[in-house]
């Protein structure tokens, strides 16, 4: 029979009071790609950071290959023979693909560039490879950064590939070519750990799945001998109950919301399109990322320091600016929790009171109400899932799925006009992206508009009842009989026929 590839064997791993790993248990075969699938806060970002040498186990042992693995940091996991994707690649923009893969190499190598560059090229004949080794990062579609990080891992002799959502990024074409490029290393006897929410992926792809709950293995299974909604039921311990789409929309007497990009030397976004966001109704924008959606998102709001935005209600214009635009009704759920949705020393129930603090339920006469902010934070908490759920609990200890709940909580809970909806289900469950739809749904039915921006296509296709594609900050309107996976994906690629917004 032959040896495992990795053997992880009740892992443990605590931070303070908060026990992110109870002891979970995961083999990984050689020559297969294994899934790891978990809710959010299950424990899937700390056993990968295990996995490279970013943490390490307070207890728990691991094997690789058969012999005992303890890496202290990523450089001793490269050198045992794994490497690991991030969803956000760790490349140098302005450097060459060569210049990006002899990186922390032996300085020889980059003294002899074509001697190097002739020994890469051979290997990706080897493994299917077609990169440009002379052009630029920054040149390169994300599908071929996405393959340069691989090809990298590859070249630095891994025989196990850690992939942390690496479809996130990606058209479905895209999606096809990384799953087609996964096959082919498989047979080559690689061994792949595929890390992903997105349940048909892990179906299509993958032979076996493991499934982390609270921090905990849950279970194991063959891909082929279980469904989708067996290793959902398993996934959260209970039944998912699905919110349907209205296509209809909603019928709201009240004008549209229109959005007009106003150019200038460093805007990304570009072209004399107007985007109608109508009061009812869920507008969706998808794309590939790095398009112009996330400054699309701040522009709107107002935080942009390279686009602005122009946002018109029956001939009125909204003020420029965050504090006017806020103040006027838009709220953003933002992508970016780190940067622009949270205070990560702040408690969880003060990230919910952040931009209302001075109204209730948060505060009376000026003073904080602390029932009744307790109260009103515990309800939004229980509403989205959000784990652990301590109101007090500081929100740079949960995990980044978590956080975005809390996001998500605070934006849809407040009064609001218009809501601009950033990748709202990034990093989320699939019981968390169903609260999402739920919520968002609800808000339109109540009557908002709402500005989905997304490069999750199916987010798009669940809620959109107008949409279009961003491609190279130029927004084309899709018809609805073109609103299949292929059509819409060429669109996201920029191979689109359609009529500009």
């Amino acid at each position: 029979m032959t040896m495992p590839c990795l053997v992880a064997n009740q892992i443990k791993k605590s931070f303070g009071s908060l026990q992110a790993l109870k002891g979970v248990d995961l083999t990984v075969e050689s020559g297969e790609i294994h899934a790891l699938l978990g809710e959010n806060g299950a424990g899937k970002t700390t056993l990968m950071n295990i996995l490279f040498g970013l943490l390490s186990p307070d207890s728990g042992s691991l094997d690789l290959d058969g012999k005992p693995y303890r890496p202290e940091s990523p450089r001793d996991a490269m050198a045992a023979g794994v490497g690991m994707v991030h969803q956000h690649f760790m490349l140098v923009p302005t450097l060459t693909v060569l210049e990006n893969i002899l990186l922390g190499e032996n300085p020889f190598s980059l003294h002899r560039p074509e001697e190097s560059g002739n020994r890469i090229a051979e290997r990706m004949i080897d493994l299917s490879f077609n990169l440009p080794l002379e052009r630029r990062i920054e040149d390169l579609s994300v599908g071929e950064r996405q393959r340069v990080e691989i090809f990298k891992a590859l070249w630095r002799g891994a025989n196990l590939l850690i992939l942390d959502e690496p479809t996130a990024v990606l058209a479905p074409q895209e999606v096809e070519d990384l799953f087609r490029l996964l096959r082919d290393l498989k047979d080559r006897g690689c061994s792949i750990l595929f890390i992903s929410h997105k349940l048909e992926e892990i179906q299509d792809l993958c032979d076996r799945v493991t499934l982390l709950r609270r921090g905990e293995t849950v279970g194991e299974f063959e891909v082929s001998q279980v469904d989708r909604d067996e290793l959902t039921r398993r996934l959260l311990g209970r039944e998912l109950v699905s919110s349907e789409r209205d296509r209809q929309g909603n019928e709201v007497d009240r004008p549209p919301f229109l959005l007009k990009p106003k150019g200038g030397a460093r805007a990304k976004l570009q072209g004399d399109w107007t985007c109608e966001v109508h009061p009812g109704q869920i507008t969706a924008i998808a794309g590939i990322e790095g398009n112009g959606q996330r400054e699309l998102a701040e522009a709107v709001v107002g935080v942009s320091e390279t686009d602005r935005v122009s946002v018109e209600v029956d001939g009125s214009f909204f003020p420029d600016g965050s504090v006017p635009r806020i103040r006027a009704g838009i709220g953003l759920i933002s992508e970016d929790r780190q940067r622009t949705g949270l205070v990560p020393e702040f408690t969880i129930e003060e990230n919910l009171a952040l931009k209302d603090i001075g109204q209730r339920p948060w505060s009376k006469n000026g003073w904080l109400a602390r029932s009744s902010s307790r109260q009103t934070a515990a309800d939004l908490i229980d509403r989205f899932g959000v784990h652990p759920s301590e109101p007090n609990r500081l929100a740079s200890e949960l995990s980044g799925g978590n956080q975005q709940k809390v996001v998500v909580a605070r934006e849809i809970s407040r009064d609001h006009q218009l809501l601009v909806a950033f990748n709202p289900t990034r990093g989320l469950d699939v019981g968390a992206c169903e609260t999402v739809y739920e919520a968002l749904l609800g808000d339109a039915k109540e009557g908002a508009a709402i500005l989905l921006i997304t490069t999750e296509l199916e987010d798009a296709l669940r809620l959109a009842d107008r949409l279009y594609v961003l491609f190279g900050g130029r927004l084309t309107e899709i018809h609805r009989e073109d609103w299949t996976a292929e059509r819409l994906g060429l669109a996201m690629l920029g191979e689109h026929e359609g009529r500009e917004g």
